[in-house]
């Protein structure tokens, strides 16, 4: 949850505090029959930041003494915040699992129910086909404890949940209406799929929010909806980032112009502003009226404008670009500079120990990419749909298909120049892997990435028929070459598990291709 917030640009609570005190989470709050609270709206509405200061004050209330009149001994917290953009953060398991973690860490005695289960099912319980089955059971159990007085459940992003959303969707309505102790919280872009499996109405005009069987309550984010907290919202909003722009500091007139001329083209849309204000933070201040009347007013034209810029760069500049924009869209969970680099083929020239240079190439991609820690990130996931979509035909000039290709080359490439015997230099190969230390510069930094998902990246581009003839060549010399050395790696990584699901993938495609022989030795 921090992560998210740090990444989007920290969490400003001027433009997020105002659910506290609103009609709809109070009812949802306060009283028992309201125990459903869906937070849905178009994408940069604000929603997860909305929900993160809900988790906030839910956590407050959880660790504070109990009063006279108040029992929060036995009140619990649990959230999950889904993100397509990364494999373990995407899917209806990893919510079970992050839910049920986050209650048994706070509140060790409900441990006790998954430990039942576990002793039923051993390691199966968190990595076999009926993981979410089986997770689910332990949930129900925890939620039907009848020492727990009140528990908090929040999850953002359903739609992002892109793997097993329908079986969360039904697990999250059945039990929105199981107790007035179990509350829910749920966040969403407008997806009519999430609105008919909850169950819940469309918000009305007059109040912002709707109930559904007196249990169920909508909040929208739209600006027909809760105008005026959305509108007051993105004001203080639009004040804090011109805030931070120093220029401005001396011209309040500027400032004062610019919030006005932001204001009216936002249309109630945080992330518009955020991405506004980033680009005036490049330009002098006697330019920046005209910069903020030339923009788009909507996210996807916004998009466009920023492709266009990156295309008038020079065209070894673009082909870059190109590169980094088309690896961060399709990897599965967000890449290291190192990674990126090898993983996207940038010449050599700039990834060779030249993370800087890598920082240089992302610069130039507009707003649609940002590094914290030297992990680089979407800002959004709409930006992921907009390059998959939109800007397809720019970032794939060759199609999808071709570039998963061009990724999984390039990964076994790099495996096989990279990996060799003892590579941490342990010299005994008996070393438990909790006394392991990784070596400083680390010789597997720029091949984590596709030490594990080299194969996946062979598959996707089998299914969209991008593969050539020496590609089953390619892993043929590779397993036959530097298979232990592979297996060496990823145990050193701790990512045996994740990998034996990318081999299994691979020998599921060669089987029905009739090459199964390729992997005979794994």
């Amino acid at each position: 949850m921090r992560r998210i917030a740090d990444t989007k640009g920290g969490l400003f609570h001027g433009a997020s505090s105002w659910i506290l005190g609103h009609e709809g989470f109070r009812r949802w709050h306060d009283t028992d029959d309201a125990r459903l609270l869906w937070v849905k709206g178009d994408p940069g509405k604000g929603k997860t930041m909305l929900l993160i200061t809900a988790v906030e004050a839910l956590e407050q209330e959880v660790e504070r003494p109990p009063t006279a009149t108040e029992d929060t001994e036995n009140t619990a917290l649990s959230y999950f915040f889904c993100q397509a953009t990364e494999e373990k953060l995407n899917n209806a398991v990893a919510v079970l699992r992050g839910l049920v973690y986050l209650l048994c860490a706070q509140q060790p005695w409900l441990a006790s129910h998954l430990r039942a289960r576990y002793d039923q099912a051993g390691t199966k319980l968190f990595n076999d086909a009926n993981t979410f089955y089986s997770l689910a059971r332990v949930l129900e159990s925890i939620l039907c404890d009848k020492r727990l007085k009140r528990l908090y459940l929040v999850v953002d992003a359903l739609d992002e949940c892109v793997v097993g959303r329908d079986q969360l969707l039904r697990l999250i309505s059945d039990h929105a209406v199981a107790s007035s102790r179990i509350k829910w919280i749920v966040s969403s872009r407008n997806v009519p799929e999430i609105e008919d499996a909850l169950e819940i109405n469309s918000p009305d005009d007059s109040g912002g929010y709707a109930a559904s069987a007196g249990s169920d309550i909508t909040l929208s984010l739209e600006v027909t909806q809760n105008a005026e907290q959305v509108e007051r919202a993105v004001e203080a909003f639009i004040d804090h980032k011109l805030s931070n722009i120093r220029s401005l500091h001396a011209e309040q007139k500027t400032k004062r112009q610019l919030q006005d001329a932001i204001r009216k083209k936002a249309n109630g849309t945080f992330l518009w502003v955020a991405l506004v204000v980033n680009e005036l933070g490049k330009a002098p201040s006697y330019r920046m009226l005209e910069l903020v009347e030339k923009v788009p007013a909507t996210l996807e034209a916004f998009y466009a404008l920023m492709m266009d810029s990156a295309r008038q760069s020079n065209e070894r500049e673009w082909e870059h670009c190109q590169l980094v924009l088309a690896a961060a869209a399709l990897a599965y969970r967000p890449l290291h500079l190192a990674e990126l680099a090898m993983v996207s083929g940038l010449p050599p020239d700039i990834f060779a120990g030249h993370a800087n240079r890598v920082q240089e190439v992302i610069a130039l991609c507009g707003s649609f990419l940002t590094v914290r820690e030297g992990v680089v990130y979407l800002i959004h996931q709409s930006v992921q749909d907009y390059l998959k979509d939109k800007a397809a035909a720019a970032i794939f000039p060759s199609g999808i298909g071709r570039v998963h290709r061009e990724i999984f080359t390039r990964s076994v490439e790099g495996l096989s120049t990279g990996l060799r015997r003892d590579i941490y230099g342990l010299l005994h190969p008996g070393v438990p892997i909790s006394d392991v230390k990784t070596p400083e510069p680390d010789p597997l930094a720029t091949l984590r990435y596709s030490c594990i998902h080299w194969a996946r990246h062979f598959c996707d581009a089998a299914s969209a028929g991008s593969l050539e003839v020496t590609d089953l060549e390619t892993i043929d010399r590779f397993i036959r070459g530097f298979f232990i050395y592979w297996l060496e790696a990823i145990s050193l990584l701790r990512s045996m598990p994740a990998s034996i699901v990318s081999i299994q993938q691979l020998s599921a495609f060669l089987e029905v291709s009739g090459k199964l022989t390729i992997v005979n030795t794994c």
